[in-house]
This record gives C-alpha cells, structure tokens and sequence, in this order.
C-alpha cells in the first residue's frame, strides 16, 4: 500500500468492511446499505463511504475515478479524496450503525 496513505489511514480514520455481498439468498448488510442510499448498487463495488463528522452524514464517492496504471498514482488519489475529510477524534468517536456478519 502507497506509505502515505496507509499512514492517513491509520492515524486519522476508522476503516470498516462491509460484505454487500448475498448469501443463502438474504442481501448481507442491507439495512446498512438502504440507510447508506445503496452505494454499492449507484456506484458498484467497491465503493468509498466517508463521514466528515460525528454525525450519520455520509459522502459516497465512487471509486472508479481512483483508477490507474499504477498502484502508486491510485495511493495518491486516494489520498486526495481522503484530505475532503476531518481527520477522527478517537476520543469521542462512537458508531451509531451496526454492521452485520
């Protein structure tokens, strides 16, 4: 992974998988995803939800514009997307969405 983006990730921010795959015929996570706008049907997947507060107030970028020859340049757009972001306070982070498994 791009160092400087793996750093960002670290330091400032709370990375979550989300399985929006389905299984046994039941949509995994679909609550999450309807609450979400359905992200992964408007963008496909993967798709990038961030939330610039503590608030349940997400921007959903697609991550087709991240596409590129190399993994270096993607390291950098990415890093890009993430600086439209505030970095978490770890101190009073809560989550107020459950995710299913």
């Amino acid at each position: 992974m791009h160092p400087q983006l793996r750093a960002a990730l670290e330091e400032d921010f709370v990375v979550v998988f989300v399985d929006v795959n389905t299984r046994r015929n039941r949509n995994r996570n679909s609550a999450l995803q309807k609450r979400l706008g359905d992200p992964s049907r408007r963008f496909g997947i993967p798709a990038f939800v961030g939330f610039a507060s503590p608030k349940f107030s997400p921007d959903i970028k697609s991550t087709q514009s991240l596409a590129s020859p190399t993994d270096e340049e993607v390291g950098a757009r990415f890093l890009v997307m993430l600086s439209q972001f505030a970095p978490l306070d770890r101190n009073t982070h809560r989550t107020n969405f459950a995710v299913e498994n």
